[in-house]
C-alpha cells in the first residue's frame, strides 16, 4: 500500500459535488505515482480516493524506486495472513 504524502479532505457543502471534487483532486495527486507503476508493469493498480492510497504488487527494486519519490509518505506491506485459533 502506497500512501501519498498529501492529506486531502472533501469540500463542505453538496456531498455529491464534494466527493467528485475529492476524487478529481486525489487522482490528480496520484497521477505521477500511477504512471510510474504503469511503466513498471505493476498489476492490478487500485486507487483509494478516501484514504489517498494506491495498492499493487511490486518487486523490491520497484518498492525502493517508489519510496524515493517525494510524493510518497510511506509504503506498507499488505498481504493476507492465515490466522488460526
Amino acid at each position: 500500500i502506497i500512501e501519498h504524502s498529501e492529506v486531502v479532505f472533501a469540500s463542505q457543502g453538496d456531498q455529491r459535488g464534494g466527493m467528485a471534487d475529492l476524487e478529481a483532486r486525489v487522482r490528480h495527486l496520484q497521477k505521477g505515482i500511477v504512471q510510474q507503476l504503469s511503466e513498471f508493469g505493476a498489476p492490478d493498480i487500485q486507487q483509494s480516493v478516501l484514504a489517498n492510497l494506491i495498492s499493487t504488487t511490486l518487486r523490491p527494486s520497484q518498492v525502493e524506486a517508489i519510496a524515493a519519490r517525494e510524493d510518497v509518505k510511506i509504503i506498507r506491506l499488505n498481504r493476507e495472513e492465515q490466522v488460526t485459533c
